[in-house]
């Protein structure tokens, strides 16, 4: 046994991993290195690998895992009873930054904001409620940049705050979240036939779910934040499949899902429920920015579903992002394109003849045009080949007496 060290998605996993140990019998510690506040000579890559290859020969033949953040803070989480190895940890790490301030005080103690160290069978609320301080430090920089972003463009929403992400979380556990899950029909539809459903997307309603919630979260408001609530939201639809596959997969499905999950032990329980379902009647749609922040990732997952006979649907596309993206070569199974109104300019302009030619190259019958709300994106898919249609037009022809809207 040795302890796993986390590089990638650590923030996320490290979260995630706290949840699972909320009511572990056995015994747990936590260890919070707080490297980020290192002067910057101590600071090195070449310092901090140091410091982990310390901390993993401490642990040698324990079972646990290091979380490495982008911040440069170090978290373990070491499953066993034997204190004198977190003392024994905390001893060398210090010593290896004996001349840093954040070791030692001035008068030669001991500096306590070097480490906080944990008992997670006493502890763990107290070491769930910093984790926030986690998050924060962690996606600064890309929270600032994204706000820099849409700073002047009328986006007066109040931002999801990562301590707001814990007390979401723990919202989240007291409602009927099914009542926040819909589902839409991708149909078929050749010549003047008749739409005729062929799988159905399941998918949590972000505006309902919020009404739930009693509009005290702006859900979307952090697109660094919202990764973390969708992929609770994955764990939650993934459980909610696999506890009941025969009655939820009467027709095929297909599930927005991160890669993050499909790379995680939620989803591997999840296959193992499902066993009984053709493969076939499965389709997992990823979002196309997703799929480009870590196409290594990507490639795995891809790898992954696809070998158990699962397809993948890249979704999130407009007609001119489509264009770029290769379906040979990135492998996936089907695309799924954004309808606008803004489309339907003369189908032998430059920009349809380019949209025509990324269809006929991704496949006609692997590319489905979405939110299509009218019968004009119908008539124009079907005028550039396409035959797969998903929108609140089909709802309404497939079921004209609905209330519900997707």
């Amino acid at each position: 046994m040795a302890l796993q060290v986390i590089t990638q998605g650590t923030e996320g996993r490290l979260l995630e991993k706290t949840r699972e140990l909320r009511h572990d019998v056995n015994t747990n510690y936590a260890m919070h290195f707080h490297f980020s506040q290192l002067k910057a000579e101590y600071r090195s890559d070449f310092q901090l690998k140091i410091v982990i290859n310390i901390i993993c020969d401490v642990f040698r033949e324990s079972a646990g895992s290091l979380y490495f953040c982008r911040d440069g803070d170090i978290y373990v989480i070491y499953h066993g009873d034997n204190k004198s190895l977190v003392d024994k940890a905390l001893f060398q790490a210090r010593y290896l930054f004996m001349d840093d301030p954040l070791a030692n005080n001035t008068d030669g103690t001991e500096n306590d904001a070097f480490c906080t160290v944990y008992d997670l069978g006493f502890q763990w609320n107290s070491f769930y409620k910093n984790l926030p301080g986690l998050l924060s430090s962690a996606v600064r920089v890309e929270i600032r940049r994204e706000n820099a972003r849409t700073e002047g463009q009328g986006n007066e929403a109040r931002q999801m705050s990562p301590v707001n992400l814990v007390k979401l979380m723990d919202d989240l556990q007291k409602i009927d979240m099914s009542q926040a899950l819909r589902q839409q029909s991708i149909c078929v539809k050749q010549g003047n036939g008749p739409l005729r459903p062929v799988f159905n997307e399941i998918y949590v309603h972000i505006s309902y779910l919020s009404n739930m919630l009693g509009n005290k979260y702006n859900l979307t408001s952090d697109r660094i934040l919202f990764k973390y609530i969708t992929r609770e939201l994955d764990k939650y639809v993934l459980g909610m499949l696999g506890s009941q596959p025969a009655f939820h997969f009467k027709r095929a499905l297909s599930i927005n899902i991160n890669l993050e999950t499909i790379l995680s032990p939620i989803f591997t329980k999840f296959c193992e429920d499902i066993k009984s379902i053709p493969p076939s009647s499965v389709v997992f749609e990823i979002n196309v920015g997703n799929v480009f922040v870590d196409l290594e990732a990507f490639k795995a997952a891809l790898e992954l579903t696809q070998a158990k006979g699962y397809r993948i649907c890249v979704d999130g596309l407009t007609a001119t992002s489509f264009v770029h993206v290769d379906r040979a070569s990135l492998g996936f199974d089907l695309a799924k394109v954004f309808w606008n109104a803004d489309m339907k300019s003369a189908l032998s302009s430059d920009e349809n003849k380019r949209f025509a030619e990324a269809i006929n190259r991704c496949g006609n019958n692997r590319m489905i045009l979405c939110r299509c709300d009218s019968v004009h994106a119908i008539e124009y898919g079907q005028a550039l080949g396409i035959s797969l249609f998903q929108g609140r037009h089909t709802d309404r022809e497939l079921n004209p007496s609905s209330t519900i809207i997707n």
